[in-house]
């Protein structure tokens, strides 16, 4: 369902022209959705569809929210998700909307997971490495997994590349069993 109202939300942004302001528009708007009084103002059956969509719309406005003012598409699209009662949805449309423009430029976004923060040098590092193997420009996001031990993972929606310590020590473990085992039979 998200992924729909993002395609539309990007074809429209695409039409216009104004890629840059729908992205701000659905950033801001994934961000209010996640704030605990907002999220109540939603769920509230006293608060009308047309107070929620002007307490949205005034939220928008806000300085920590850049200020954004809506165009005609975008004040059309908040009434539609308010309409739907899809507003819980806003994080993933704008996830689905960056795929989209990431897709077009020909970016596919990666997860990059480190058992510690990296440096802006060793994630271009990465990055330049993952472009030159698979011939494709890729845009990494750190992802902090202390679990990991050591090491990283790279996740896609397409490959896993995976050099934790976490999952070589789980590898040395079953090997070290299936030995055992076959030292026990002999």
């Amino acid at each position: 369902m998200a992924r729909a109202y993002a395609k539309a939300a990007y074809q429209t942004a695409k039409e216009h022209k104004n890629i840059q302001s729908w992205e701000s528009f659905l950033s801001a708007l994934s961000i209010l959705i996640k704030t605990p009084e907002i999220k109540e103002l939603i769920n509230h059956p006293q608060v009308s569809k047309q107070d929620l969509e002007v307490i949205l719309i005034n939220a928008l406005g806000l300085k920590f929210l850049n200020d954004l003012k809506l165009d005609a598409d975008q004040h059309n699209f908040l009434k539609i998700l308010i309409s739907d009662h899809a507003l819980n949805l806003s994080a993933n449309i704008f996830k689905f909307f960056k795929d989209f423009i990431f897709q077009e430029q020909g970016i596919s976004e990666a997860i990059l997971e480190s058992a510690i923060d990296l440096s802006p040098e060793k994630i271009e590092n990465l990055r330049k490495e993952l472009n030159q193997k698979y011939q494709k420009e890729f845009k990494l996001n750190l992802k902090i997994s202390p679990e990991l031990i050591g090491g990283f993972k790279i996740k896609t929606d397409h490959f896993v590349i995976d050099h934790s310590l976490q999952t070589q020590l789980k590898q040395l473990e079953k090997n070290l069993s299936q030995a055992c085992e076959v030292n026990i039979k002999n």
